[in-house]
């Protein structure tokens, strides 16, 4: 007569758990890979369970890529079709860590292999919670070891810095957003923004600044928002402009981002009537 199995203690049952979700090792985890991947049964009793693991969420923007890896299996169970290793690698190397947290949307999310909808969607719903109750002006980022120390430009004159320019040629750029610049009159506001980014060097996100980051941001949310909603077709309003620009003033761009985005619609429209 077979023998019943011995019940599995709660502990093991998380390291089954943590086993499964692939915990991220992190500096700012008590964490330690014991090989194996830490799971199964065999797992040490020492090994902790993930929902052990506290990060500081008052301090989001020095979190690792390690440790926002963490916070989102904590947040919500990956799906069984998810590849864990390849969301590691995507954001291990990209660096998708606490300072990008800003820059997370469904399209990066779905990028670094969160293929999920549900999923993706609930990770974004705490993700604006949190930025919500820890607004980004309320962090501050540490300067990293070995890092260039730049005291003066941080601030308040983040918004004015000249973000690196992407390495990818314009034309390029422009065909794989799918904007076609003759066809400008049926651009949704998303596609104006798209362009906008393209022409102002803003399309690489990833090289920069998280301030600047975090103002284009609020650049876009307003652009899109009901109030201005610029599309395409509110362009010739924004061209004949040229003294108030109200448009772009209502956006908050700066003198000298309204004077080049300007020129560039002015342009863009003399070139494709």
């Amino acid at each position: 007569k077979k023998v019943a199995d011995a019940p599995v203690s709660n502990s093991a049952l998380n390291a089954q758990i943590d086993g499964k979700m692939g915990i991220a090792p992190s500096g700012k985890t008590n964490y330690k890979d014991v090989g194996g991947g830490g799971g199964g049964y065999g797992a040490s009793s020492n090994t902790p369970s993930i929902y052990s693991i506290t990060l500081d969420e008052n301090d989001w923007i020095n979190w690792s890529a390690a440790d926002l890896l963490v916070w989102f299996q904590q947040k919500k169970k990956f799906p069984d079709e998810l590849s864990l290793k390849s969301i590691e690698h995507e954001m291990q190397t990209k660096t998708i860590s606490g300072e990008k947290m800003t820059q997370l949307s469904q399209s990066t999310m779905l990028s670094y292999g969160f293929t999920d909808y549900n999923h993706r969607t609930k990770l974004m719903e705490h993700i604006k919670a949190l930025l919500e109750q820890h607004p980004p002006g309320t962090q501050t980022l540490k300067i990293k070891p070995n890092a260039p120390s730049n005291n003066s430009n941080v601030g308040a004159k983040a918004e004015e810095k000249q973000e690196p320019k992407t390495s990818v040629d314009e034309a390029q750029l422009l065909q794989s957003a799918k904007l076609n610049e003759s066809q400008w009159k049926t651009w949704s506001a998303d596609q104006v923004w798209a362009w906008i980014c393209i022409k102002q060097g803003w399309a690489d996100k990833e090289s920069m600044e998280y301030l600047f980051v975090h103002k284009l941001n609020e650049y876009e949310a307003k652009l899109t928002s009901a109030d201005v909603n610029l599309s395409g077709s509110k362009l010739k309003e924004v061209q004949q402009d040229i003294k108030t620009q109200t448009l772009l003033k209502a956006i908050g761009f700066t003198f000298s981002q309204r004077k080049q985005i300007y020129k560039d619609i002015d342009s863009l429209l003399k070139h494709n009537p």
